[in-house]
């Protein structure tokens, strides 16, 4: 599913399971925005409930 969307994935641990961080590059927030909408995402909800206790998510908008 990641990647399929149109983002760039890149995943990283900086210790135990519960201190890894993703990071997921996409083109623009629409596109973003329209990935944590779309029907892949909320269909495997129950899955990611049951496998992560927290996720927390920050959008960063550059210029350039």
């Amino acid at each position: 599913m990641v990647g399929d969307a149109g983002d760039r994935y890149v995943t990283g641990s900086s210790g135990p399971l519960e201190k890894s961080v993703a990071i997921a590059e996409w083109d623009s927030l629409n596109d973003a925005v329209a990935f944590y909408e779309s029907k892949a995402w909320t269909d495997l909800a129950p899955e990611r409930d049951n496998a992560v206790k927290i996720i927390r998510r920050y959008a960063v908008e550059v210029e350039m």
